[in-house]
């Protein structure tokens, strides 16, 4: 479903935050990009472009993936794309796929297009503050080739330090951010 919406996030040096009294929601700890390139609709259900992006981040972060304590997905509802960012968590993610909390805000605000990103950001600095996993609710029939910890239909209230994003646009690019908690 498409939506409305939009975010602004305010991106500055550290000490400069600290120093202005502003609140800290999060540290930027890395960020990856990767593409498919082959088709502007459809996705590379392998998910090979999706996990090379997650593992880039986790590299360029210096986290291995036990570190990570929510992975804020794409998650758009299309059965393809859905089954194509499960492929790429658990190539980056082996074993650990099946035990890190997975949902999408999409679930909750729909498609916002180009909004839908800062959306992820803002939404995950507040699951590192308060320390709460949104849910993806509506979720009612589990598709076979989705079975992750999706977080179904009720928020999680976790120990949240580190999470992942992954963003995906037409065109095939991925994005993978990971958001550190403030010290």
């Amino acid at each position: 479903m498409l939506a409305e919406g939009s975010a602004v996030v305010v991106i500055e040096e550290e000490e400069s935050a600290r120093a202005r009294g502003a609140p800290i929601y999060a540290r930027i700890l890395s960020l990856a990009c990767t593409s498919e390139g082959a088709h502007l609709r459809k996705v590379d259900h392998s998910g090979h472009a999706v996990g090379r992006a997650m593992t880039m981040a986790l590299t360029q972060a210096g986290l291995s993936v036990n570190e990570i304590d929510f992975i804020c997905a794409h998650g758009n509802s299309m059965p393809d794309y859905d089954a194509a960012e499960t492929a790429g968590i658990k190539l980056a993610f082996g074993q650990r796929a099946w035990s890190v909390p997975v949902s999408s805000l999409k679930s909750m605000c729909g498609q916002a297009l180009a909004a839908s990103s800062a959306m992820q950001v803002v939404g995950s600095c507040l699951a590192l503050r308060d320390g709460k996993i949104p849910p993806t609710i509506n979720y009612s029939e589990r598709d076979p080739a989705c079975d992750l910890d999706y977080v179904p239909n009720t928020a999680r209230v976790a120990r949240v330090r580190n999470v992942m994003i992954h963003a995906h646009s037409l065109g095939g690019s991925h994005v993978a951010m990971i958001l550190g908690a403030p010290d």
